[in-house]
Order: C-alpha cells, then structure tokens, then sequence
C-alpha cells in the first residue's frame, strides 16, 4: 500500500470539501426543523438544514452578498458540498464501516495541537467554522470512515493503471495546437450557446471532408487573437496555463485529431493537436499526484454509485445544480420558483 493515512486526509480536503468542512447533523437533531422552510434539500430520507448551508456560506463569504448570480453560485456549490456528503454517510453506513473512538480523539487532538501552533484558540476556530465539538467529533469519524472506505482501493496495481491512463497530464508532456473559438451573443440567451456548438458542427465537418483546412477555417471563422496565425497557440503544458476546460479537452486528443466542439468560459471551441511532446517523469517520483488523480476519482465512483439509488430534492427557492458534476457538459444553475412568491 502506497498511500499514508495522513496524506490522504489532506487529498480528501481538495477532492471533496464537504468532507472536511460540512458539520453533520444526526437524525434526531434534524426531526425539531423538518416541518417547514429549515430543510433546503433532501437526500433520501435525510435533510439538509438551512442551518447547514449558512454556516458554508459564512465561511465562503456568500452570506453577505446580495441575492445576484455569484451568491446563487456560491450557494448551489454549498448545497453540493452537503449533497455529496450525505451521499457519502450512505456510502459508510452501507458498506458497514466502523471508527474506533479513540482513532477520533487522536484526530481532534492532533487538530488542536496544530490550531495550538498557529496560536488560533479551539473555541474561535469552532466559532469560525459553525460548528460545536460534538459536531466536529461527528465530522472527524466521517473522515476516519471516508479514508477506511477508500485505503482498499488505493493500490499499487490501480496507481499503475491510473499512470498508463493520466501520465501525460502530469509527466510533463506539452501539446502544440491550433484552435477556433466562436463567441455565444449574450442577447440570444440561453440558445446562444447551442447555436455556436452546432456552427462549430458545420466547420468540423467541412474540415474532416477536406473541404478546408483547419488553419483556414480558424482564420475565417474564430474570433480569438491567434485566427491571424491560423489558431496555432503554441505549446503548451497539462496545468498552470492556459484554463482547464480547454486542456482538458485538447490534452484528451492524440496528434492530429480534431476535437468535437467543447465549451470554455471564452466561448465555444474546436481545437488540433498538431504536436506533442511527451514528458519523462517516472511513476515514483509522481506518486502524490497519482493518489490524488485516483482519491477523487474513487470518491467520485462512490458518490456516482450512491446517488444513482438515491433520490435527491431541492426546496423551491434553493439554488443548485441541474446534476452531478460532469466534465462533458456544462452544468446550469437551477433555482425552482417559491409558490405565490
């Protein structure tokens, strides 16, 4: 087994951040606010309070803010974060994980010696966070159960396979390409970008027939900066960049291929792949990385698993997402109207 213990609590902490920063609540302490506006989501049988969600939303900032697009972001992400870790507590329950109390009171006193360090006191970091020690106690066996549920499938024989599948995102390759971006009109709604992925269709089909060439077609059609060079943008690395979407889509592609058109914060894009060079780090001295490609893409498995079974509700007037996360789509923004308001 490759992966500490302690190095995967802090690779849950970027995975997943409900599942380090969400206070539980117990059944019994839900059943007093279920009658009414306190419960913003349910998943299965189990609530989620309001109460819950503010407390992320003091942490992130979005409690000040005015009910406008970045506060429905902030606020649909929260409601995320508590969605995944309720699916997550089903996960433990079903696959009938145990904690040792003592391995929690280790927990707790390791994070009050590391608060002790910092000279934060224990009672303004739980003021801070929104939380009471039960409920952080709570928390932390959730974090034993996750990192109990996951050690088993962190082995050296699934780090091999996730090298041979992730290396070139994170061996050093660099990818040279071109792209066209079309720019979706603002006016045209929510049609605008459908309508530039089925313009963005035509000249993928007019390339692959060879009835012009991609350099071409990025000189008539896209509206970045690099149509005067025929969309080449150079080479480029996995990360650190140019934006995720983007080198997500283009470093899934081999030499020569045309991608199917993608969306990016910039518009929507077709790109190619006109040159690669590979990298050459080794799988040991990526080891890090490759637990962490490989911790969410487990979380990601179980969560997947769990909620396919679980139905999952919205109270109307809560903004979230229209699914899942999903890299092959966008997701859209969802707020289900208040009756009579």
């Amino acid at each position: 087994m490759w992966l500490h213990a302690g190095r995967l609590m802090r690779m849950l902490a970027v995975a997943l951040p409900a599942v380090v920063m969400v206070p539980q609540v117990r059944a019994d302490e839900t059943a007093i606010d279920e009658g009414g506006a306190a419960v913003v989501a349910r998943v299965g049988e189990m609530p989620i309070l309001r109460a819950e969600l503010a407390a992320i939303l003091r942490r992130t900032g979005g409690e000040a803010l005015p009910m406008s697009g970045r506060r429905q972001l902030l606020e649909a992400e929260a409601v995320e974060q508590l969605v995944n870790e309720r699916l997550l507590q089903q996960a433990v329950v079903a696959e009938r994980v145990e904690v040792d109390p003592a391995e929690v009171a280790s927990m707790l006193k390791a994070m009050k010696a590391q608060l002790a360090e910092k000279q934060i006191p224990f009672e303004v970091f739980l003021a801070q966070s929104g939380r009471d020690e039960p409920s952080l106690q709570r928390q932390l066996e959730l974090d034993a159960a996750v990192r109990k549920l996951l050690l088993p499938r962190i082995t050296s024989e699934a780090l091999a396979a996730t090298f041979a599948k992730h290396r070139r995102e994170i061996d050093g390759t660099r990818m040279r390409a071109s792209h066209i971006v079309l720019r979706p009109d603002p006016a045209r709604g929510d049609d605008a970008v459908t309508e530039m992925i089925r313009r963005a269709e035509a000249i993928r089909r007019e390339i692959l027939k060879g009835t012009v060439t991609f350099t071409d077609a990025a000189r008539m059609h896209s509206a970045g900066p690099s149509r005067s060079l025929g969309g080449d943008i150079g080479y480029f690395p996995r990360h650190g960049v140019l934006h995720e979407d983007f080198t997500r889509a283009v470093f899934s592609l081999g030499k020569g291929d045309v991608s199917q058109p993608f969306v990016t914060p910039f518009g929507v894009h077709l790109a190619l792949v006109t040159d690669i060079q590979p990298g050459s780090a080794a799988a040991d001295s990526l080891r890090p990385q490759l637990e962490a490609i490989l911790v969410r893409q487990e979380i990601r498995a179980i969560l997947d698993r769990v909620r396919a079974a679980t139905p999952v509700s919205f109270s109307p007037g809560v903004s979230h997402f229209d699914g899942p996360a999903d890299e092959s789509r966008p997701r859209k923004l969802v707020v289900e109207p208040v009756p009579g308001g």
